[in-house]
């Protein structure tokens, strides 16, 4: 596995990577047909002018794994705004369905945060949300170091019309 940042070039990978990860339900916030090629670039354009944007390769052949090997992604950005300039936000992290729990999500996160802090000694604050039902974050997020700061109630509307909390997490740098 190679974790290195992005570049523009990689957008089209990056997009193949959240088709595949939308496809599976609860995976990500937004549905698979809400994954479009404009999304993507406008995020990746975002983390890349003003944040941070790190993939994940695999080294192995894999027939399940098409194009570039692209497995994983993680990025964040800053809003831009003067008073939160120290805080990195928006944070997502993806990985191929068929290769989670392998540790890749946390390999990627702890490259991550380990990036800010040596090219953006600025960011002081990295915040992110979650919803109440995935566990499995959380708990990744909380062995990074993040703790539960709030909980906006009944903010996520899952497909079934269903309704849960949105955890808000941060760590401090």
């Amino acid at each position: 596995m190679i974790i290195k940042p992005a570049e523009k070039k990689d957008i089209p990978e990056i997009f193949y990577l959240y088709k595949n990860v939308a496809a599976v339900p609860g995976y990500l916030a937004r549905l698979e047909n809400e994954i479009t090629p404009d999304y993507i670039e406008t995020n990746i354009l975002a983390a890349l002018d003003n944040g941070a944007c790190l993939i994940a390769l695999d080294t192995q052949p894999n027939d399940n794994i098409q194009t570039n090997n692209t497995v994983g992604v993680i990025h964040g950005h800053s809003t831009g705004i003067k008073c939160f300039e120290h805080v990195i936000g928006n944070i997502t992290i993806a990985v191929m369905p068929n290769l989670q729990n392998q540790g890749i999500g946390k390999l990627l996160f702890n490259e991550f945060i380990a990036h800010v802090k040596i090219n953006m000694p600025h960011i002081t604050r990295i915040e992110l949300m979650a919803r109440e039902s995935n566990s499995k974050s959380i708990n990744l997020y909380k062995s990074l170091g993040f703790e539960i700061e709030g909980k906006l109630r009944t903010r996520i509307q899952n497909t079934d019309g269903s309704k849960e909390d949105d955890l808000v997490m941060g760590l401090l740098l």
